[in-house]
């Protein structure tokens, strides 16, 4: 499997991001390697989301905009 293909396969099975046909990839073992850059990913665009949030909003709506993201 082509390395594209393996990273795919990691956001597919831990996020709910539509990133194609599945299964993307029979063998999920591979995808072991690319699970911290999944969470690196999606951590680091709940957290910037999150900061923005509580910049432009009060604390009630920032949480509220901010944990459906995450």
């Amino acid at each position: 499997m082509t390395v594209i293909t393996t990273i795919r396969s990691a956001f597919g099975f831990l996020t709910r991001l539509p990133v194609g046909p599945w299964p993307l990839q029979n063998d999920l073992n591979g995808i072991s390697a690319w699970l911290p850059l999944v969470g690196l990913v999606v951590g680091g665009l709940a957290g910037g989301l999150t900061w923005t949030a509580t910049l432009l909003f009060p604390p009630w709506s920032a949480a509220l905009s901010a944990v459906p993201a995450g």
